[in-house]
């Protein structure tokens, strides 16, 4: 794998009706945990997911 290049996992649709249970768990995370969850939700690479979390 080329260093920089975005590696994408397989993320499940997730059906509208699961949202709110979902947001209710992210929000019972540490906030370091519920940076990174956000941040996968939101599609960023691992670098810019490692960048965002060291600033």
């Amino acid at each position: 794998m080329v260093r920089n290049q975005k590696r994408k996992l397989h993320k499940p649709e997730i059906k509208p009706h699961h949202m709110e249970e979902l947001y209710s768990a992210i929000r019972r995370l540490k906030e370091t945990d519920r940076g990174v969850i956000l941040l996968y939700l939101e599609d960023k690479s691992y670098q810019e997911n490692h960048a965002v979390m060291n600033e």
